[in-house]
């Protein structure tokens, strides 16, 4: 932590350290910038020891106001001059790393929220690409997890984990060494979180896992504890499954099917339309994302930025929600893939 002894020193560090600007017409300490002129602002309240409240200020890089910064001097001398104690802040958040205004050193050490992603099996397999997979193997009839990814306040998902920039002070498990962590929760994970390209495929699903901790969660909140990542997404898959209640083979709009999923989880989603592989005018019921703020572990439901993306256009689009697959057909495509695989052998 960094503390101060008198009040000359807190200017001193002000002045060295941070820029000032305005959030809600209040002058507000910035330690450090991020990417697109934005900074991160620490705002320090009297009688809070120890804790800032972090939000994103959109200044120009080069245009800061003086008159903020006089006030936020001011009230920074004050605060120290009621209680010292007040001005306590982490030391995390003054490393010399995170005040560069390099755009290619700024740390992604903070993401705003997190988006949990559904996919529709059934879509999933009848997509044209970039949505769509060759599926083989067995198909399944319940939404399964893509992915749970921290967002930034733009909804940008955070890069993957780079050791020249790190994401986390923790040290992360790395994607080779995550199996182990695993094991507890690995045949509930080939149910709900299969990689659709061949759900059967111990390979493949273990593939599947490590890429998706490769991309998101080692810079999640659990960058050191693999288990309690999964676990989380999967306990966010449990809690909506039984609130879901479109019926399968019924054509929707976009509005209609939002309107559904927050009359049942309390918040708005983000709802991922993909092509037909077959009929490409055809819309379907790809992908449902929930958002959720950044807790530990992430409960609480939150709007989603976005009412739509992928191949929706508009709120009024017509999209259909796929059938499960038959028995017969699950085994047509079964077989299939393993006949897929017998040529592949062959060919070798």
């Amino acid at each position: 932590m960094h503390s101060f002894r008198m009040a000359d020193e807190v200017v001193t560090y002000l002045i060295s350290k941070t820029k000032t600007c305005l959030v809600e017409n209040k002058p507000q300490l910035i330690v450090d910038e991020k990417e697109d002129s934005r900074y991160r602002v620490a705002s320090i309240h009297p009688h809070q020891y120890g804790q800032i409240t972090l939000t994103v200020c959109e200044v120009h890089r080069y245009n800061i106001l003086a008159g903020g910064a006089v006030a936020c001097l001011s009230a920074a001398i004050t605060w120290y001059l009621v209680d010292p104690q007040a001005f306590v802040l982490y030391k995390l958040h003054f490393q010399p790393r995170l005040l560069s205004t390099s755009r290619d050193t700024v740390s992604t050490l903070y993401f705003a929220f997190y988006k949990l992603s559904l996919q529709w099996p059934p879509s999933t397999c009848t997509s044209a690409p970039p949505q769509g997979l060759n599926c083989l193997g067995l198909v399944p009839g319940q939404f399964t997890i893509h992915s749970l990814w921290p967002q930034d306040a733009h909804d940008k998902g955070t890069p993957p984990y780079n050791s020249s920039n790190p994401c986390t002070t923790d040290t992360p498990v790395s994607p080779e060494n995550l199996l182990p962590y695993l094991q507890p929760i690995q045949e509930t994970l080939k149910q709900l979180w299969p990689n659709l390209r061949n759900s059967e495929s111990e390979t493949e699903n273990q593939f599947f896992w490590r890429e998706e901790w490769r991309k998101h969660g080692m810079c999640s909140d659990y960058p050191d504890k693999p288990l309690d990542y999964f676990n989380s997404a999967l306990n966010l898959k449990n809690g909506f499954d039984p609130a879901f209640q479109l019926t399968p083979g019924a054509s929707y709009t976009v509005q209609q099917v939002a309107d559904e999923v927050q009359r049942q989880v309390g918040a708005k989603p983000e709802i991922v339309c993909s092509k037909n592989k077959v009929d490409t005018k055809k819309l379907q019921l790809w992908e449902i994302r929930l958002c959720y703020n950044k807790e530990m572990p992430p409960t609480t439901v939150r709007d989603c930025p976005k009412d739509f993306s992928g191949r929706c256009r508009s709120l009024q689009d017509s999209i259909t929600f796929p059938n499960p697959p038959s028995s017969s057909d699950e085994m047509e495509n079964h077989l299939e893939g393993i006949g897929s695989e017998f040529r592949a052998s062959d060919e070798k």
